[in-house]
Order: structure tokens, then sequence, then C-alpha cells
């Protein structure tokens, strides 16, 4: 039989927790609008490209759809370290040298045609010549032709301040691909979130007849209970109600050792944390008590002595003699 929860106040709390849910399908449907934007950026029409002479000539920029005529087998002279083999080449057509970027399949595949018979086009997106490729280059056309090749010209005016990339994707969808992973990640994140949230919420109604949960939601309702509404817990004659990630009712009387856990940030306690056990071996934590505010510190001293004045049989804090005395009754490590 469902139990039912006879707390406006509880409902509510709980109620709130399926946001996180509407979380997760906002950002599925956010990874689906970035695939399908992906599936027709990769086939979208590039229209025709223009000669990478008249790129050049025209004075074009980046990501400009490009073809190259070449007349010649390709000549590597530049290589990065981080490029997994890919290599700039000099390129020829019948009238003019330019450099190009290709992956060493493609250029091994170059170097064996046979040109007298067979011209190849390339067809790739145009990049800005970087500086230290362009001093690479001048060095590597010295040694070949001499150090005169230069001498009455510059880089620029042989090869252009541009080249061809053929090895990018001529349909560039990377950063739709990033932006759907994250969504994705995110999604499941928030899914999985809820999913143990909303388990724990049922493992701790199971665990009540519902006249101990209408017990509950009475002391919950009572004009005199105690609430930190924002962190979402309640503290009632004889229960700590703790909704903040998934339901926890702790009865006081159940519990047997409770100490402070602070996180520190380069030295300096920034949140406080109640952790407390029951006498079912179970950790609960009352958590993320603002350590730098005068009010929040008040508060959590008040919590902390309110517990231990409910059962003045626990254990109080994190030493020697307490870890021994749990692990001796009951087997708390």
């Amino acid at each position: 039989m469902k139990q039912e929860l006879k707390s406006e106040k509880l409902k509510k709390r709980i109620e709130k927790q399926k946001r996180i849910l509407y979380f997760s399908v906002f950002f599925v449907i956010l990874a689906v609008i970035f695939g399908v934007w992906a599936y027709f950026r990769e086939n979208s029409d590039l229209g025709t490209p223009i000669s990478m002479h008249q790129a050049i000539y025209e004075g074009v920029g980046e990501n400009e759809y490009v073809e190259l005529t070449i007349t010649d087998k390709p000549y590597s002279f530049a290589l990065y370290d981080n490029d997994y083999g890919h290599k700039y080449y000099f390129l020829y057509d019948d009238e003019y040298s330019y450099v190009g970027y290709l992956s060493t399949k493609e250029a091994d595949r170059l170097s064996k045609i046979n040109y007298e018979k067979e011209k190849i086009t390339l067809k790739g997106t145009t990049k800005r010549l970087p500086t230290d490729i362009k001093n690479i280059g001048i060095r590597a056309y010295k040694q070949w032709y001499g150090n005169d090749v230069f001498k009455d010209a510059s880089f620029d005016d042989y090869f252009g301040n541009i080249y061809i990339d053929t090895v990018a994707p001529l349909r560039d969808a990377s950063i739709q691909y990033v932006f759907l992973v994250i969504s994705l990640v995110l999604a499941i994140l928030f899914a999985i979130v809820y999913f143990v949230n909303n388990n724990k919420t049922k493992k701790t109604l199971g665990k009540f007849t519902q006249n101990e949960l209408d017990d509950i939601c009475k002391e919950i309702e009572a004009d005199d209970v105690k609430s930190l509404e924002k962190e979402g817990m309640y503290f009632t004659e004889k229960y700590i109600v703790n909704i903040a990630g998934g339901l926890d009712v702790i009865k006081y009387s159940d519990i047997v050792w409770i100490y402070p856990y602070e996180l520190k940030q380069h030295g300096i306690t920034t949140v406080k944390n109640i952790v407390l056990y029951t006498n079912d071996r179970m950790k609960h934590m009352l958590s993320n008590f603002n350590a730098l505010s005068k009010k929040s510190k008040k508060v959590f001293d008040e919590i902390f002595v309110l517990i231990t004045e409910k059962n003045n049989k626990v254990l109080v804090g994190y030493t020697k003699e307490n870890k021994q005395e749990m692990r001796n009754l009951y087997n708390i490590k």
C-alpha cells in the first residue's frame, strides 16, 4: 500500500525535486537540437569552390571553399609534432606555386600519379599561413634553389598568405558536436541525481507505517517546528526530516554518534556539515552550512546543540575514543 504524505510542506519539497528531471529533459532536447544542427551543417551544400589562385589574388580570408588542380607531385617541407603525420607541402599547377596541408595518406597517393597523363583537383578550405611555417618554407626553398630565391620577393609573393587545407572537414560541425556531448552529459547527470534522490525518498517512506508518517507530518506542520526552509530541513519534536537530497527521516533516539565535518579551501573553512550515525550503522549528513557567515555558523551551533539535547546518550565529536567505541558497539568504521 502506497503511503500518503499529509504535510503540505513535505509534499511541496518533494514535488520540487522533479525540477531536476525537467532539467534532464531540457538538456536532452538541447542535445537533439545540436545533433540536428550538426547533421544539416555536415550535409549542407557548399556551393561551387573558387580556384586557389583566385582566392589568393582576391585576398580572401579563412574557411573559404577552394579547389586546386595540381600538375606535379607534392613536396613536404614542414610537420607539426602534434598533427598525427599531417604535413605542409608545396603544390604546383601549370603556372603558380602554393602551400597545402595534406594527410600522409593523401600525399602518398598524389606522389604515385603520372601527371603527364592525369591532373588531380584538390578541394579544401583556406587557412592563414602561420609565420613559422613561412620561415620553414623559405629555408627549404633556399636549400633547394639557392639563397637568391627570395631576394627580390617575399614568401607571400610566391605562395600567398593562405594555404589549402584538405585535412579539416569541409563542413565542420565540431562545435555542434561539443555542445551535443556536453548537453548529453548534463542530461545524464541530472537524471542520475533525480533517480538517486527519488529512490532514497521511496526507501525512507517504506521504513514507516502510515500512522508513523502521519505523526511525522503532524510534527512538521506544527507552528513551533524549527525549520531551515532553504536547506530543506525540519527539526520536529522526535525527528530530523531532511529533504535536501531525497527524503531522509532520522529519529533523535536512533542517533548514536554526531560530529562536525568541515570543508576547507586554502586553509579556510568554507562549509560545515553535521555527520550523524544511527544505531542501524547508517550515515546521515546535514550539509552545506556556510562557515563564512556568522548567521549560518550560529544556526549550525544551534542545530548541533539541539540534537545533542534531544538525545543525551549520543557520542559527540570525531575522536579516537569515539571511533573505537563505535567500532566495538556497532562495527562502524
